[in-house]
């Protein structure tokens, strides 16, 4: 009969090789693109950390970043990948392992509205948010990570993969399968996911709601909260309600996030025609799917952000003054939604009133 210190030191033993075993798989993977070799580089220099990141599950695809997206990461941040410490790195890494294996037929054949994926990238800092139950449904226990959005892009047929925020990566189908799954090739590292008041600074369209946020200091709930959907009017949207450069205070800006957030993350291809969702507010919306088209309400939707607990839809609308709170046991209470085709056909009956007044006093007549 073996000692305990005995089994305790086979266990090591057998451990210490699947950390070789793993590191050795993936990098030998790699080995067979050159383009590849500086992440091989690292790989080697990593094998403990690569074995903790795959664990024992033998099915994922890794979204290789090229030797040139290396270049272009230490350009931009002035270190190396490699330099950045444990923590971030680990972390850096599991934003590009896929919990699933996914060869390139399965990209080259989405719809306009994408693929949603989730990652390894799990901790609260980087992923508030749940599987949810599609998800779940698609991807089993693997799903708890946060997630890319694959897309075919269908001006040029390039498939990309979204990551935070608006960041767009260009994937190079290799379906080179490995022990671990699959490997495909990126151009760009990804950047990892932040809040909902920082995912809207960088993203292009959402300055005068960022801006009303950050004077009114009403953003801590959105940041804060897990699983929402966030809609987002741009800022063309509020040069058609009235002055932008007015500025918020609290109250009204309280109103405008209560009318615009949703709490489930709803990504593209979750969504369909019809859906009735409800917000902070009580108030529905109704989502209307026209072709390419996503309407919440008579607002189009212009594109997507992905944030650290869900995601934004950038709107060209301020939503429409058709929902009214939802009274408790009462389903009747909520008047029909108007077509995006007619709203859209109809002046703007707000088009002269301050921003101010738009944000607190229309929301509150909702």
């Amino acid at each position: 009969m073996y000692s305990p210190l005995r089994i305790v030191a086979v266990f090591c033993y057998l451990a210490g090789n699947v950390v070789a075993d793993t590191a050795s798989d993936l990098a030998g993977a790699l080995a067979q693109y050159p383009s590849l070799s500086t992440l091989r580089q690292l790989v080697n220099q990593e094998p403990k950390l690569i074995n903790t990141l795959f664990g024992n599950n033998k099915n994922f695809t890794v979204l290789a970043p090229s030797n040139e997206a290396f270049t272009q990461y230490t350009a931009d941040n002035h270190r190396q990948l490699a330099d950045v410490g444990a923590e971030l790195l680990s972390n850096t890494l599991s934003y590009h392992i896929l919990a699933g294996g996914l060869p390139y037929a399965r990209f080259d054949s989405l719809g306009a509205r994408g693929l949603t994926v989730p990652t390894l990238l799990t901790g609260e800092l980087y992923n508030n948010r749940s599987a949810g139950v599609s998800l779940a449904a698609s991807f089993g226990p693997g799903a708890s990570g946060q997630v890319v959005l694959i897309q075919k892009n269908a001006t040029d047929g390039y498939v990309q993969v979204q990551a935070s925020q608006q960041q767009h990566v260009n994937l190079t189908g290799l379906d080179k399968q490995w022990s671990g799954g699959y490997i495909h090739m990126v151009d760009k590292i990804f950047d990892l996911p932040k809040n909902c008041t920082k995912t809207m600074e960088d993203t292009d369209g959402l300055g005068t709601l960022y801006n009303a946020l950050e004077d009114s200091g009403a953003y801590g709930p959105i940041d804060t909260m897990a699983n929402v959907t966030c809609l987002g009017p741009n800022d063309e949207a509020f040069n058609e309600a009235g002055n932008p450069q007015q500025r918020f205070n609290t109250s009204e800006t309280n109103w405008m996030i209560r009318s615009h957030v949703i709490r489930e993350p709803l990504y593209p291809d979750q969504i369909q025609n019809g859906m009735v969702l409800q917000t902070l507010r009580n108030t529905t919306i109704n989502i209307t799917v026209n072709g390419d088209h996503i309407f919440f309400n008579n607002a189009r939707v212009q594109n997507t952000a992905l944030t650290n607990n869900g995601v934004i839809y950038v709107l060209d609308k301020i939503l429409a003054r058709d929902p009214v709170p939802v009274q408790s046991g009462d389903p009747t209470s909520t008047s029909p939604s108007p077509s995006p085709t007619n709203e859209a056909a109809k002046p703007s009956a707000s088009k002269h009133l301050s921003l101010a007044f738009i944000l607190g006093g229309m929301f509150a007549l909702l």
